[in-house]
């Protein structure tokens, strides 16, 4: 998976790159409730291991990422925005709003870079230009949380390959299914 090991096939020779998602893991399982809701006051507290998987974002090789299966791919940047955003609300805590971190010229999504395998990227630009641009799959809408309460929620587990299918079931039912987030109008 994305989160676990590059594809054996691309094992040849250097090998690939590992990429562990196991401190996202924790702070998924450690921070964000079923409903996908954050505890932001006490991820604020202890976010080491939010930190370490952001740094492990930005020194991912490309040429290994690109050994990777389309699955594990969608699944990295998913957790790689969705890791991000985190960051962006702890680094700036206490906002009341995610939208407050930006300014009335720039939101957030385009204010803010990360860093991502030696690039520096804005959130809008891993959503729109990466996996909008570069994957034919809708329900990766479904799957990015954006900080804000209209948003999907965020799943408290990292989205993996092996389970990519059954993951986006489940987020695309989740939003679908919450009247606050979507609802048709007559």
């Amino acid at each position: 998976s994305a989160c676990t090991r590059a594809r054996e096939a691309a094992a040849a020779e250097a090998g690939p790159q590992t990429f562990s998602c196991e401190e996202y893991a924790r702070v998924l399982k450690t921070y964000v409730n079923e409903a996908g809701y954050v505890d932001y006051a006490n991820l604020v507290k202890s976010r080491r291991d939010l930190d370490r998987f952001a740094a492990r974002l930005a020194v991912l090789d490309p040429d290994s990422f690109r050994t990777w299966g389309e699955s594990q791919q969608i699944a990295f940047w998913i957790n790689a925005y969705n890791g991000l955003t985190l960051k962006a609300v702890v680094d700036h805590y206490p906002a009341k709003s995610i939208k407050d971190i930006g300014s009335l010229v720039t939101s957030v999504w385009d204010k803010l870079t990360f860093s991502v395998m030696g690039r520096a990227l804005t959130l809008n630009q891993i959503e729109h230009e990466i996996l909008r641009k570069e994957f034919t799959e809708p329900r990766i809408h479904m799957a990015i949380n954006c900080a804000s309460i209209g948003c999907p929620p965020l799943l408290n587990e990292p989205f993996n390959a092996d389970t990519l299918e059954e993951q986006f079931t489940r987020v695309t039912r989740a939003f679908l299914d919450a009247p606050e987030k979507f609802r048709i109008d007559r």
